[in-house]
């Protein structure tokens, strides 16, 4: 009986959870506090580590396998107002800045990826180099 509460606890617990929440990835050594990240960065790759390396409140990402040309897409906030977008391409790598929680959502319903993309981000929030 006793095993059976604790699996209906993690269960509930588990169904409770609203937003994916980022865990630590041992391989990646310590990870940062998102709030310490700092508001631009010395060079695109400077912040593609800070970022990944970062421990955020929410990160997501979208199943982009219907796009031609888009080949993975992530989100990450500290705030869940707003955050980073990253986006994987056949021409290159992009890391986005100040990209709303609101704009990723309708990213990911989109019925193009790359029309929104074109249409919504790109050109709109750009990352911030010193």
């Amino acid at each position: 009986m006793r095993n059976f509460c604790l699996f209906i606890i993690l269960f509930i617990a588990s169904c409770n959870s609203n937003s994916p929440k980022n865990t630590a990835d041992e391989s990646k050594g310590e990870t940062e506090n998102c709030n310490s990240l700092p508001a631009t960065f010395t060079s695109y790759n400077a912040a593609v580590t800070a970022v990944e390396s970062a421990d955020f409140s929410f990160t997501d990402k979208a199943n982009t396998s219907k796009s031609s040309w888009i080949r993975a897409a992530r989100y990450y906030s500290c705030n869940n107002i707003d955050g980073f977008f990253f986006i994987e391409t056949d021409r290159g790598n992009y890391l986005h800045q100040g990209v709303p929680v609101t704009v990723w959502e309708s990213f990911k319903q989109a019925d193009s990826f790359g029309s929104f993309y074109n249409a919504n981000i790109k050109h709109q929030y750009r990352l911030l180099l010193n």
